[in-house]
């Protein structure tokens, strides 16, 4: 198996209500991350291994998220995800050919004009006190 491409992963698939019931009854509905049974609250169907870090559709890799370990998850799949590509592109991508990170800063001796949408060279002026 390859690894897992830090940008691309494969597409999502949604379940039917009746797939996400059974789903629910196969896990005993129970929470996959705090273990504590879901009476009557709110959850989700969520992959166990994110797509974004190399999860597949399968049946085997879904299970039944809670709404306060629900959050939690994507936070956590989210960081895992960035710092997949951060890693990717470190290793992958010459840092000639990264893109540059700088902040746009004012020319010497202008001012942003609004109505013409750019910056204008400040003229002197003599003024006579």
């Amino acid at each position: 198996m390859t690894a897992p491409n830090p940008w691309r992963h494969e597409p999502r698939e949604f379940l039917t209500d009746h797939q996400k019931a059974k789903l629910f009854l196969e896990r005993e509905g129970v929470c996959h991350r705090c273990t504590a049974k879901i009476r009557g609250r709110k959850w989700y169907v969520e992959h166990l291994v994110s797509l974004s870090c190399g999860g597949t559709n399968a049946w085997e890799n879904l299970g039944v998220t809670c709404e306060n370990c629900f959050p939690d998850k994507n936070r956590e799949d989210a960081r895992k995800a960035a710092r997949g590509r951060a890693v990717a592109t470190a290793c992958v991508i010459p840092p000639s050919q990264r893109q540059k990170r700088h902040r746009l800063r004012k020319p010497p001796g202008t001012y942003y004009d609004w109505q013409a949408r750019r910056y204008v060279k400040t003229e002197a002026t003599d003024a006579d006190p």
